[in-house]
This record gives structure tokens, C-alpha cells and sequence, in this order.
């Protein structure tokens, strides 16, 4: 019996010897693994957060500049006033120019920088350029659906 207990307890050290460190392999690779998917989810849920921080800022602009809005358009409707009943071109880039502004002092020059590396722009001044194109671009679409979406009495 001892013989057999012997032969037991060598092959059982036998295999353990050949599966430790195997096992040992296998959960470093599973937690290697597992930390990729936690920083990846970080990192989509930080992006996430940024777009969406980066349409509200945009969203807050616009309604801010719309307030100067209305009363370009209490002006505009003057039979008297340079556009007729339509904003001129001058007065159109100053409301524009006001909501980029509205947009860049609700980031700051740090947020800004963020945000075009989240973007992947990268640094410097074409990157800034870049940005400002992408909140350009934004502001206008954010004021076409504001003429388009339907007024609520």
C-alpha cells in the first residue's frame, strides 16, 4: 500500500510540476487580457464622455448666442436695417463668432488640448485649426436643426 501511495504521490508531484506553471502562463495571459478590455472600456467611456461634453458645450453656445440672435432679428425686421428682414453676412460671422468664442472659454486652453488629442489631431497649430474647424462645423449644424426643428407655441 505504501508502495502504491508512493507512486501516487510522485505522479501526482509529476504533474504538478508540468501544470503549475502552465496554469501559472494561462492566468497571467487571462489578466493581461482582462486589463486590455478594462483600460480599453475606460478609454471608449473617456471618449464618449468628451463627444458628448463637446456637443453640449456647442448646444449651450448656440442657445446663448441665440438670445443675440433675437435681437439681431427684432432689428433685422426694421424696413430700415442693412439686411432687410434677413442677418447680413457681418452679422451672421459675429453670432458665429460669438458661439466659437462661448465654445473656447467653456474648455479653456488645457481642455482644448484634450480634445484635439481625443480627436486625434495631435499638437500645434494645425491640430487648433482642425478643432476649430470641427466646432465650426458643429455650431452650423447645430443652428440648421434649430431651423429646422419644428416651434413649439
Amino acid at each position: 500500500m505504501e508502495a502504491e501511495a508512493t507512486f501516487i504521490e510522485r505522479a501526482f508531484w509529476a504533474a504538478y510540476d508540468v501544470l503549475a506553471p502552465v496554469a501559472a502562463a494561462a492566468l497571467t495571459w487571462a489578466v493581461a487580457w482582462l486589463t486590455g478590455l478594462v483600460r480599453a472600456r475606460l478609454r471608449n467611456d473617456y471618449v464618449d464622455g468628451m463627444t458628448r461634453r463637446l456637443n453640449d458645450s456647442i448646444e449651450d453656445a448656440v442657445d446663448a448666442v441665440n438670445q443675440q440672435l433675437d435681437a439681431l432679428l427684432a432689428a433685422a425686421k426694421l424696413p430700415r436695417s442693412p439686411g432687410g428682414k434677413r442677418l447680413t453676412a457681418t452679422e451672421a460671422r459675429t453670432l458665429k463668432r460669438a458661439a466659437v468664442e462661448q465654445v473656447r472659454s467653456y474648455w479653456g486652453a488645457k481642455g482644448l488640448k484634450e480634445l484635439a488629442k481625443i480627436l486625434g489631431f495631435g499638437g500645434g497649430e494645425h491640430a487648433a485649426h482642425q478643432l476649430h474647424t470641427v466646432i465650426d462645423n458643429k455650431i452650423e449644424a447645430a443652428v440648421y436643426r434649430r431651423k429646422t426643428r419644428p416651434q413649439m407655441e
